[in-house]
Parts: C-alpha cells; sequence; structure tokens
C-alpha cells in the first residue's frame, strides 16, 4: 500500500484492469438496413446510379432542412467538390482553421489554392470571428469554418463577415450531423455543408462515403457533374471532374441509420451532460456546455488537462485505452509548411494541442454503469499519479508490461492509431502545435470502462449514476 491505495488492485502491478470484457459489437445494425442491403443486391443497378442513391440524397437535404442534397464517395472530396463548384483554384486564399482533420486543408490545396490559418476560439475551438477579419487578403475567395466535436462555430458573424468581404462559406460538418443552433441545421448558413460519413461518425457508414448540401440549384447541377468525370451525358466531358460518386451499398446503409440520427445524437448529450455533473476534478478542466442542448451533438466530449499525457498512461494502466489523436497538427504537416498563419500566432491552438483531452459519448450503447466508470477513473485520476511513478519498477508479468501491451501501444505508454483509423475523411479533426491530443474514437468506446463488480481505482465497488 502506498499513499493509502491498495496497489495490488492496479492492473500495471497484475491487478484486474477496469475494462476486462470484449465491448458490444461494432458497427451497429438491424433488419431495415438489412432489408435495404438485399432491395440493392437485388435491383441489378450499380455504380453510383441506384435509385437508393437519390433516396438518401432526397433524404438526408430534407432532415436538414435544405433543398439540394449531392454525395460523393467521401467526405474530403465534398470539400473538393465544393470548391470546384465555387471555381476556387490556382491564386485563390482559403481561410481554415488549425483545429482541424488535415484534409480541410489538403483539400484546398489539391484545386491549387492556398489554406490560410487563422487562430480558434479558447472555448468553443472555432474559427475565432475577431481574429479572421485579420487574415482576409484580395486574394482570400472562401472561408471554411469547422464545427469542432459537433458544436458550430458562430456562424453568425461569419456569415456577416463572408458577405461584408464577398466571400463564400463552406461549412466543414464531419463532426456536426444534426447540430442546430440559432434554429439552423449545421451546414445551411453557407453556400456548402460538407459531410464525412466515415464509420465513426453520429452518421457514419460502414465505408467512406460523403456529402454535400446547398440550397442554390445551379452550383449543385454542377456539382453532381463534377463528381461524375464532370459530365452530364455519357462521354462528353466538358470540364475535368472526379471520380467521386457514393455507391448505393452505402446510400441503402445511410438511409437507414439517417433515421437513428436524432435518437444518437439525444443519447449522446445525456452522456455529455453526466460528465458535465460528475466530473470534479481540479486538475481536469471541463468545456462550457453549450447554450442550448441542440447546439452540440457531441461527436467528441473535450476536457483540458495540463498533464494530458500523464493522464493518458495512468488510463491505460487501468485497462482504459486512449488514443493520441493527429500527432502532428495540420500547419505543421509537411503539405502545409509553406502556407500562412495569422502572423500574431496561433496561440489558442497551440494550448489545445496541449492540454487537450477527450472522453467516448457513444450514443445509446453506452451504459449507466459504464459511465459511472468513466466518471470514477476521471475523479481519481491525478490524485494517485505520483504513487504510480514509485510502482513502476515493482511491475511484473501481466497486464500492462512490454509483453503483454494491447496492440497498437507505444513503449511510452501512449496508444498510437493504427494507420487505418488515421486515415480518415474531412473534418475528423486534425489538432494544433504540438498536437498530441488524446482521443477515444467515440465509436470504438475505447474509453468507456465495462464490467460488472470489478475494483475502481481504490479498491472498491464500481461507481453506479
Amino acid at each position: 500500500m502506498i499513499s493509502g491505495i491498495e496497489t495490488s488492485a492496479l492492473a500495471l502491478l497484475g491487478g484486474e484492469p477496469v475494462l476486462t470484457r470484449s465491448l458490444a459489437a461494432w458497427p451497429v445494425f438491424d433488419d431495415a438496413e438489412r432489408e435495404g442491403l438485399r432491395q440493392v443486391l437485388e435491383s441489378g443497378v450499380w455504380g453510383g446510379y441506384s435509385p437508393a442513391v437519390k433516396v438518401f440524397e432526397s433524404a438526408f437535404a430534407e432532415a436538414h432542412d435544405c433543398q439540394y442534397g449531392i454525395s460523393l464517395a467521401n467526405g474530403t472530396l465534398s470539400l473538393e467538390a465544393a470548391l470546384l463548384a465555387c471555381d476556387i483554384g490556382p491564386g485563390d486564399e482559403v481561410i481554415v482553421p488549425p483545429i482541424t482533420f488535415a484534409a480541410t486543408a489538403t483539400a484546398v490545396l489539391r484545386v491549387g489554392a492556398v489554406p490560410v490559418f487563422s487562430d480558434i476560439e479558447g472555448t468553443s475551438f472555432n474559427l475565432d470571428p475577431l481574429l479572421l477579419e485579420e487574415a482576409i487578403t484580395p486574394r482570400t475567395k472562401a472561408i471554411i469554418p469547422v464545427h469542432f466535436a459537433g458544436y458550430p462555430a458562430n456562424m453568425d458573424e461569419l456569415l456577416r463577415i463572408a458577405q461584408q468581404h464577398g466571400l463564400i462559406l463552406i461549412e466543414d460538418c464531419a463532426h456536426a450531423h444534426g447540430a442546430v443552433s440559432g434554429g439552423q441545421h449545421a451546414g445551411t448558413a453557407g453556400t456548402w455543408g460538407a459531410f464525412s460519413f466515415y464509420p465513426t461518425k453520429n452518421l457514419g457508414a460502414k465505408g467512406d462515403a460523403g456529402a454535400l448540401i446547398t440550397n442554390s440549384e445551379e452550383i449543385s447541377i454542377r456539382t453532381k457533374s463534377l463528381r461524375n468525370y464532370g459530365t452530364t451525358k455519357r462521354y462528353e466531358h466538358p470540364e475535368t471532374g472526379l471520380n467521386s460518386r457514393l455507391d448505393e451499398v452505402q446510400a441503402a446503409i445511410l438511409s437507414t441509420r439517417l433515421n437513428w440520427l436524432e435518437r444518437f445524437n439525444a443519447r449522446r448529450r445525456e452522456i455529455a451532460q453526466k460528465y458535465f455533473d460528475k466530473i470534479d476534478n481540479v486538475r481536469i478542466e471541463l468545456l462550457s456546455p453549450p447554450v442550448e442542448d441542440e447546439n452540440h451533438v457531441y461527436h467528441l466530449f473535450v476536457v483540458r488537462c495540463a498533464e494530458r499525457n500523464r493522464l493518458a498512461h495512468f488510463l491505460e494502466e487501468r485497462g482504459i485505452e486512449t488514443l493520441i489523436h493527429y500527432p502532428i497538427p495540420a500547419h505543421r504537416q509537411g503539405c502545409c509548411k509553406n502556407v500562412r498563419t495569422d502572423p500574431r500566432g496561433l496561440a489558442n491552438a497551440e494550448l489545445h494541442a496541449e492540454q487537450l483531452s477527450r472522453a467516448g459519448v457513444d450514443h445509446d450503447r453506452l451504459s449507466a454503469h459504464q459511465i459511472g466508470n468513466v466518471i470514477a477513473v476521471e475523479q481519481r485520476c491525478l490524485r494517485i499519479l505520483e504513487p504510480i511513478q514509485k510502482l513502476r519498477s515493482q511491475r511484473r508479468p501481466g497486464y500492462g508490461s512490454r509483453d503483454h501491451r494491447p496492440p497498437n501501444r507505444r513503449r511510452d505508454g501512449i496508444s498510437q492509431v493504427p494507420p487505418q483509423a488515421e486515415i480518415q475523411s474531412s473534418g475528423d479533426h486534425v489538432c494544433h502545435p504540438l498536437e498530441h491530443r488524446v482521443r477515444v474514437k467515440p465509436m470504438a468506446l475505447e474509453l468507456e470502462v465495462v464490467g460488472k463488480g470489478h475494483r475502481n481505482l481504490e479498491g472498491g465497488n464500481d461507481a453506479e449514476l
């Protein structure tokens, strides 16, 4: 026993880890999804031309109170197509936030334009409108705000700035499926709303998929041409386009899962509220809750911790998996090394990269018992970190030793994102400067604690809500 802690209960000394059994199967599916797939398989129409694609496009646009939905192969190409449809290319600048997945910036680069990084707000981690105006030059053509973690950016101010300077507004909604701000759905304030349906999203397919929504018939028609090699008539190509049609299998899956989205988002909000109510640790700072519940869909639940890496290791030693997501921020990626950033620096983005962490809020598969265990771990985590350091020399073979470490672990004890998880579609968000944000993929439930009757960090019973 050290400092009143029963050391034999610690997983790093061979004790029982908090997470001891497999999580529920993922991705989830039901009979309606099976039936949709059966209809597609028996339709005999393939290659992105099935009626199932149009059905999903219409339903998705309607769910966001928008007139036109255009499906694409993934979220990255959705952003690229949106830029092309607005004639953004060589010589143009596009303002983007530094806290975003690299695809937000690389989509700009791929059309020949230049991304310009402007800093974020310290509270929402979305583009700061007050700082953004300073980044506008005569070459600026568009702004791409990212609704980070599922919380809509300040669209009223961003729209005002865009209109004042004659700029195009393209919303990166990869985290914000179903989010609402001021009675308006994310993705509908600007010219375009770009979505990714990568499997980990609030609305996820079983593979890559993406979509755009708009109220402009003109650019919707052009985008449908651009996604199909730049043609509206077979073998005639008036302009260079993309090969980016959504296949009917993913469309059928998404049409079914769209019916679940509202319920899934509501469950995420419930879980987030439990975290707000119960996590009370002086070393873990929670962000401010949204003004209205519907504002946030909690693709991520983020917390700030100055000792984030120690926190990640502490959780791992108790069998709770975490991931450091985006170790290299977008503006420090090799492909962006020569692009312009705010000359005043990116102070909030730098702080975000050093201190931000995130907990899973996976919709209705996370039980009250699991939530309670996550909260119990967070409550105790940094209070007993110092004694944990003293125990390293006593480590014996078993859970947490080098030879028994779970897959995808680096030797320093911090999780390593597997390559296939690292390459995600637009907006699956990069973090900044020094960026080692501890991240737990929500659909993988890797930060959740499972198991009835297991010991908590201090050897007692599991916490219950």
